[in-house]
């Protein structure tokens, strides 16, 4: 069973297989932010009451089979981040797996997860900007979960601080 300090929760925006962006901005409602090169491998959204590096809410990639609606919240498990870089600085990312998803409780991290999906995601976000000449974003490495949870616990106390 995962460890439920390791359980974040997941809005989602971005339905795998999209190459439209959404972004949910604070009126509640989910915009078009631009059309990417390529279609997301997996769902994406954001943890919310976060605040990461770039200002925003930290992202997420919900890695599974199967594809939520935008808006829908999704609980996982981290189990590791992508350590990104874009035209506005560094840009981390969760790796979740959903905790419902008991066929994939062998994964606790990163390393867990087959090389080809890792693969998948990673030449995903290095090519997702390519149609814009303006933007441009790179994967530096992939971490662990527990370099994911401390990344976590800092966006969380950044945004209390905000909140404050």
């Amino acid at each position: 069973m995962a460890n439920q300090l390791n359980i974040c929760d997941t809005i989602i925006e971005i339905p795998t297989g999209s190459n439209i962006k959404y972004e949910m901005h604070d009126d509640g409602r989910l915009h078009v932010d631009r059309i990417t090169s390529h279609a997301y491998p997996f769902c994406y959204g954001f943890v919310e009451q976060t605040t990461s590096t770039d200002g925003d809410c930290l992202d997420v990639v919900v890695i599974s089979k199967h594809q939520f609606l935008p808006q829908s919240v999704v609980s996982g498990r981290v189990v590791g981040m992508l350590d990104m870089e874009d035209e506005e600085g560094h840009d981390p990312k969760l790796l979740i797996i959903p905790a419902f998803e008991h066929d994939q409780d062998r994964i606790t991290d990163v390393g867990d997860i087959p090389k080809a999906t890792i693969d998948r995601i990673v030449t995903f976000f290095d090519a997702y900007k390519l149609r814009d000449t303006h933007r441009w974003s790179r994967v530096v490495g992939v971490q662990s979960a527990t370099q994911a949870m401390e990344m976590l616990g800092t966006c969380r106390e950044r945004w209390q601080k905000k909140e404050a």
